[in-house]
């Protein structure tokens, strides 16, 4: 985190464990939500069957995933194809162009599974404004319109948005698209 500061990981476990309860206790969980993971370019949903999509996408090339979680993969006995994997690297060949065109694949199953008429919201911060443009690409390729672009104030900033110089007027926006 940016701010580092020691507290006891029994403290934390017990104020994770408590708010998890709380949490269930206050949401009516409907049989209709669906949980999973696996690549967002070959969803396991039938075509507009879903109200409602949130995306968070990968950072361009400010983190490689599957370089960090090899640790975890090796663990857990995963293993993420960095060929398949979002992101702009120069050690695996991969230009802002192949983070575009994987993005627009994301998008197009996004798009697909959606009913029509219903809404995707992309929340996306970098400090390269090519990165923000491919992303803006990527979702019009296929085929959302925009509907709405704002910032987020999210009052705590990331380790690299407050130890770096901001070179982008997008850092930090919320996107929603409407099927057309």
């Amino acid at each position: 985190p940016s701010l580092i500061k020691e507290i006891p990981i029994t403290k934390l476990l017990k104020e994770h464990i408590d708010k998890m309860v709380r949490m269930k206790g206050a949401f009516s969980w409907h049989p209709t939500v669906i949980t999973t993971t696996g690549s967002a370019t070959r969803l396991s949903l039938n075509e507009n069957s879903v109200d409602y999509v949130f995306v968070d996408p990968p950072f361009g090339a400010n983190i490689q995933y599957a370089d960090l979680n090899c640790i975890w993969e090796a663990w857990l006995a995963v293993n993420t194809s960095p060929a398949s994997e979002a992101v702009e690297s120069k050690s695996h060949g991969k230009s802002l162009d192949d983070y575009r065109r994987l993005m627009a694949n994301c998008f197009k199953e996004a798009y697909r599974v959606l009913k029509p008429g219903r809404w995707m919201t992309v929340e996306f911060s970098n400090t390269q404004a090519t990165v923000w443009n491919a992303i803006q690409t990527a979702m019009q390729e296929a085929g959302f319109v925009v509907a709405n672009v704002s910032a987020l104030d999210k009052k705590q900033g990331s380790f690299k948005q407050v130890t770096t110089v901001k070179i982008a007027i997008h850092t930090s926006q919320a996107v929603s698209f409407c099927l057309g």
